[in-house]
């Protein structure tokens, strides 16, 4: 009903307040992945958004809708979708089996279009997530679903057609970056004549770390890193890789996967992500802007995770709720321009150069005060040394000039040649050596010679 209104312009969007949700469920229910074999289905039944995309495909081809991404915030990688995605390619699926008699391997053919051949240049998927172990002291368990490893599959298969696969093999191991040209997308667009820029700061590197799907449509997942909250980055993944990869496939329809477990107060994150509902009505109106450029301000939002409840509507999960409802009903035609986005780069690279030289400075100016010690405290030892030698030669006879002081003879003026921490400091005379046999047997000679006198 949300895509039929949309579509035929009765609502300018929509957000679809459902449940379970639905993007943990594949082509055929339970996806794995290498952190997780045996995998569930994450509370989800039916892929609502993939469901969704795929009836716009078909039902209203002929309204426009040929060209449909589906983009997703929950903190949990978007994994069903990912695999009904990459479904619409033809693959097979490997079963192995074993009987009292007997053990193989059924092989499967698998190939479920959204439409025709062509949903490989028709569909996007795009997702942002936590990816990382649940704490530091579990480095093998893995935040639900164990995969959404940064990786563009366009990348990746842009650096597997310019060299041979092994040779692919050997110089991207598991979990090694890939680098490639920037990829080759859709025609220039008329507003700016160039394709938009895609990860100008190259921080967001494909990597294969999680088995990528080469095959089928363009999945580009960005991990955020952690435990720990980065809003900042998980922001600047989004504007800087997300966005124009958007704006460059020039959708028909957007469908949102809008899943409010990376709020800071959701504990089902594992302080992963960490942002506001600040953070989540800044992406949707950045994503009504891709709409408004793209698509006549066509979107779909469905509701995906979202779990802390505590307090009702004032809750962590229906302030978020709340605002990205209120950025999809913002009424406004702006539409999505690179250059904002790139003087607001410019800006952080001109903030994060005033940061950098104001730390050089006052690390130069404690290096300045350093040396200034060390300077003074060595006038300090060189004075001590032209006054004081001739009052510490006779504390004790034959003992050093000066405790801790190294003097060479003939040196002159720079007698001293090692300098001692405690320069400047009172210091407590030091006697000489005791024999304390020889004081106890004058002791007892003194005691006796008082004794026989006693006597006389």
């Amino acid at each position: 009903m949300a895509v039929d209104k949309v579509v035929r312009q009765e609502v300018a969007n929509a957000f679809c307040a459902v449940r379970p949700p639905g993007h943990h469920a594949g082509p055929r229910g339970i996806v794995t992945s290498k952190k997780d074999r045996t995998g569930s289905h994450g509370f989800c039944l039916l892929n609502n958004v993939a469901i969704g995309a795929a009836y716009a495909m078909n039902v209203h081809r002929h309204a426009g809708i040929q060209r449909v991404a589906i983009l997703d915030f929950d903190v949990h990688h978007g994994n069903g979708t990912r695999a009904c995605v990459s479904n619409t390619a033809p693959g097979t699926l490997r079963v192995p089996f074993s009987t009292p008699l007997s053990e193989g391997v059924h092989v499967y053919h698998t190939y479920q279009p959204w439409f025709d051949v062509d949903d490989d240049d028709n569909v996007l998927f795009a997702s942002v997530q936590g990816y990382g172990p649940k704490a530091p002291t579990m480095p093998e368990v893995f935040v639900y679903p164990g995969s959404g490893a940064t990786c563009d599959s366009k990348e990746l298969k842009l650096a597997q057609d310019k060299q041979p696969a092994a040779a692919v093999d050997a110089a991207a191991p598991a979990g090694a970056a890939v680098t490639a040209d920037a990829p080759a997308g859709p025609a220039p667009d008329e507003k700016t004549n160039h394709l938009v820029e895609e990860d100008p700061d190259h921080e967001f590197p494909s990597t294969t770390a999680d088995d990528p799907v080469l095959a089928g449509p363009r999945i580009i997942d960005v991990g955020i890193p952690g435990p720990g909250f980065h809003p900042l980055l998980w922001r600047r993944a989004w504007r800087d890789k997300i966005l124009p990869a958007l704006v460059n496939f020039k959708p028909d329809l957007i469908m949102v996967s809008a899943g409010f477990d990376a709020h800071r107060k959701d504990e089902i994150n594992f302080r992963y992500i960490g942002v506001t509902e600040a953070d989540y009505e800044w992406l949707t109106d950045q994503i009504v802007q891709v709409a408004n450029r793209c698509c006549n301000g066509r979107v779909v939002s469905v509701l995906e995770g979202g779990y802390n409840i505590n307090g009702g509507f004032v809750s962590a999960f229906a302030r978020s709720v709340a605002a990205h409802v209120r950025g999809l009903a913002e009424p406004h035609s702006q539409a999505w321009d690179p250059q904002e986005v790139q003087i607001e780069r410019d800006i952080e690279h001109k903030r994060k150069e005033e940061r950098a030289a104001r730390i050089a400075a006052k690390r130069a100016a404690a290096v300045a005060r350093l040396k200034a010690q060390e300077q003074a405290a060595a006038a300090t030892a060189a004075a001590a040394g032209g006054s004081g030698l001739t009052d510490a030669a006779v504390e004790v006879e034959g003992a050093p000039a000066a405790a801790g002081l190294s003097v060479a003879e003939g040196a002159g003026d720079n007698a001293a040649t090692a300098v001692p921490a405690d320069v400047g400091r009172p210091k407590r005379r030091r006697s000489g050596h005791v024999d304390y046999a020889a004081l106890n047997a004058q002791l007892e000679a003194e005691a006796k010679a008082a004794a026989d006198a006693k006597q006389e």
